[in-house]
């Protein structure tokens, strides 16, 4: 494998040795834009030098607040030119509750303080207001893409990119909380890249095709840096025309022989159950479909291959991946030469005695775990479980955990235990692989029995009738009750209140078969009415107000005539 280098001098590398071979291809409104790595570089450039002439100091912040384009990716990378520190924030969306979005985002920048954003259309008088003269300049992309390129001297590279320099901050947020600023370097984010492209097969052959928003470190390293970096190509569309068409990203695949690709989990069932059965698909060029972000399932992967194995997809194809914003992207994946290994293991001993007993596929009372694949080689990991239990919490340490939050001392301490980073994910070590169950902040525990929100969602989102992916699951402690009981908001479009009804009966009985759980309350909404987090997922917390609200009868009027409670 060839030689992984830092982010800004791979692109001069390829840009002086390769500078036609194509980098991008970035689908808006409807028409490409293709940039070779010579255009990305002289992108690169002036984008750097229009930063350097507001005067803004180095290393400090830039963000940007940008919708799919293509100049999203050079002006990011001509802010690290720069020596600043660039972040994406997602940008609002009328999916989104304004009113929300806009106050987590004053917090934010009332924290970081950058010393630019870069927004568009009615945003930029917006996020003026809200820094109130405390950022410096507030610009829109176009008007300032427009001006004039000053001539002014770029910085020695080694005087940007040197290996303890702040590359970026990534902003990440979970269901649960507020965003916090993942300070990664230089030399953390190659060393990632290096791991991560000999686990994954990456070289300057890969072809990647991505509708993953780059504001998520999946979109952003993995389908951006990473590919970037080791030179490879990469086709790129809007979430939204995505989620309006999903098999076009399997004609992209098929049109431009794509080799990589990295989804969610639910994201394998949208292909697979929204797939037009009259069509024939071709994914024989893929040399890996890479499930990361969310616990992958065995049904999921066993689907998957069953739909799309007649359209050539190879033999290893599927793999997982397993890691989180704080170590740059990754620390474990799923061997190429094989599909992700699935474990049974006995559901009782699981659930409440949090041991890992394994057992035959197909046994009574079981319930099965993907594997996430080895540890990376520049990483350690160990389960922090209690005496007698195989379940715990993953921690991880190497050379690129990153250092901490930007400006956030207490979120930093709290995230490290003796040098190990805490990741909040339950997991435990079989055969060497990793195997993550759930996140901790989303664990029910049911009279003495464990159970994750994303394994109950999962199951629900794939009953007939729900809208795909628009399940949540949480736990709500009644006052004087012994135990916390199992909750479920899901959408749908069914308007019929005996199908409604009917649906609800679906979801008790087949949550109880597959898991032994009985929920308490189920919450049928309609589709549009689930609370989203600013960067696009499932709000638990909004959603379980939400749902207090439904119950003490301070839902808005708009939804109580639709809301069909248990």
């Amino acid at each position: 494998m060839t030689m992984t280098r830092k982010v800004l001098t791979a692109a001069y590398v390829h840009a002086s040795q390769r500078p036609g071979d194509i980098a991008f291809r970035v689908l808006k409104d409807g028409a490409w834009t293709v940039l070779s790595f010579a255009d990305v570089v002289a992108g690169i450039e002036d984008w750097a030098r229009r930063l350097i002439g507001l005067g803004l100091p180095r290393g400090s912040v830039v963000f940007f607040v940008l919708k799919h384009r293509h100049e999203a990716y050079v002006a990011f990378l001509g802010a690290m030119r720069a020596g600043l520190v660039p972040s994406f924030l997602p940008y609002p969306t009328p999916k989104q509750d304004a009113a929300q979005y806009w106050q987590t985002h004053d917090i934010l920048l009332a924290r970081v303080r950058p010393s630019a954003i870069i927004s568009y259309g009615a945003n930029v008088g917006i996020l003026a207001g809200m820094t109130e003269g405390a950022c410096g300049h507030v610009l829109d992309l176009d008007g300032f893409a427009a001006q004039p390129v000053p001539d002014v001297a770029l910085p020695a590279l080694e005087e940007v990119e040197g290996d303890d320099h702040i590359a970026l901050l990534q902003h990440s947020s979970g269901t649960t909380g507020l965003k916090k600023g993942v300070i990664l370097r230089h030399e953390q984010i190659r060393s990632q890249i290096a791991d991560f492209s000999a686990a994954g097969d990456i070289d300057a052959d890969c072809v990647f095709i991505t509708w993953l928003p780059i504001y998520h470190d999946m979109g952003l390293i993995a389908c951006f840096l990473m590919p970037f970096v080791r030179g490879g190509s990469i086709v790129a569309i809007d979430p939204f025309d995505w989620l309006a068409r999903p098999d076009m990203f399997l004609d992209l695949i098929a049109e431009h022989r794509g080799t990589h690709c990295f989804l969610p989990n639910f994201a394998f069932s949208h292909l697979a159950r929204t797939r037009d059965r009259r069509r024939t698909y071709d994914v024989s060029s893929m040399r890996a479909f890479i499930n990361a972000s969310e616990p992958p399932k065995e049904e999921t992967m066993r689907r998957f291959r069953e739909v799309f194995g007649p359209a050539g997809l190879r033999d290893g194809a599927l793999q997982v991946a397993y890691g989180m914003a704080e170590t740059v992207l990754g620390v474990s994946q799923t061997p190429m030469s094989a599909d992700a290994s699935v474990v049974h293991v006995d559901l009782p001993a699981f659930t409440a005695a949090r041991r890992i007993r394994r057992v035959e596929p197909g046994s009574p009372r079981s319930t099965s775990f993907v594997s996430c694949g080895r540890i990376f080689p520049n990483i350690e990991a160990r389960i922090d479980a209690a005496p007698g239990e195989d379940i715990g919490e993953i921690q991880v340490r190497g050379a690129y955990v990153f250092s901490g939050y930007y400006l956030n001392d207490a979120a930093t301490t709290e995230a490290f235990d003796d040098g190990w980073f805490r990741t909040g994910d339950q997991g435990f070590m079989l055969d060497g692989e990793v195997y993550v169950c759930g996140r901790i902040k989303e664990m029910l525990i049911v009279h003495g029995r464990n159970y994750y929100a994303t394994d109950l969602e999962g199951i629900v989102s794939d009953i007939p009738g729900v809208k795909p992916g628009r399940a949540v699951a949480f736990g709500v402690q009644e006052p004087g009750a012994p135990s916390e009981e199992a909750i479920l908001l899901a959408e749908t479009e069914l308007v019929d209140p005996a199908a409604i009804a009917e649906l609800r009966q679906t979801i008790r009985k087949v949550v109880f078969d597959r898991v032994e759980l009985s929920l308490r309350h189920i919450e049928i909404l309609p589709v549009g009415h689930l609370l989203k987090t600013t960067s696009g997922k499932l709000s638990r917390k909004d959603n379980r107000e939400l749902y207090l609200s439904l119950r003490q009868g301070g839902a808005p009027v708009s939804l109580r005539p639709q809301a069909v409670p248990a």
